[in-house]
């Protein structure tokens, strides 16, 4: 069916519909007052119907608005945010996980694994890399091998491995 012709059927029946509502004083205040469905459900129509005539007037919904519905953090509670798993502070403040992410987002602050302290590097483990296979040194330190390795691309120091066929091959 094209389009203009069932824009058409759609026109005739929504004209002829015999639930179709001829609003009146009573139900017009209802509006506005409740919910749409809530409104809907003591006229006997769809929400849809409430919700457009409801706009259509400029009325706003019943209830708080998404904006005032937000949770408004304290002081102590925003503190919490990247020093604790976004889970834990959900939890301790009994509001949901994503309000708590959204919020840490919005204030450009790290979530709590990704802001952990760098490790301090001793001066004598510093001089031992890139003397050893990083997995050796990262055995001997705690660590993972990443770690190492990313310090010493870090420093600029070539791979051990490669140090070691450099010295071979030149004697």
């Amino acid at each position: 069916m094209a389009r203009s012709a069932r824009t058409t059927q759609l026109r005739e029946r929504s004209a002829t519909c015999p639930e179709r509502l001829a609003w009146n004083r009573d139900q017009l205040a209802l509006i506005g007052t409740a919910s749409d469905a809530a409104v809907a459900r003591k006229l006997g129509v769809g929400p849809s119907s409430v919700m457009t005539k409801r706009k259509r007037l400029g009325i706003p919904p019943a209830g708080q608005s998404n904006s005032e519905k937000k949770y408004r953090f304290t002081k102590r509670q925003l503190a919490l945010l990247g020093k604790l798993p976004d889970a834990e502070v959900a939890r301790r403040m009994n509001v949901s996980l994503d309000a708590v992410i959204w919020r840490r987002r919005s204030m450009g602050i790290d979530n709590v694994k990704l802001s952990r302290r760098k490790r301090q590097w001793g001066k004598q483990e510093l001089r031992q890399i890139g003397r050893m296979p990083d997995a050796t040194l990262a055995r001997q330190l705690g660590v993972t091998r990443r770690l190492v390795a990313l310090k010493r691309a870090e420093l600029g120091l070539p791979n051990y491995r490669t140090t070691v066929v450099r010295k071979t091959s030149r004697e």
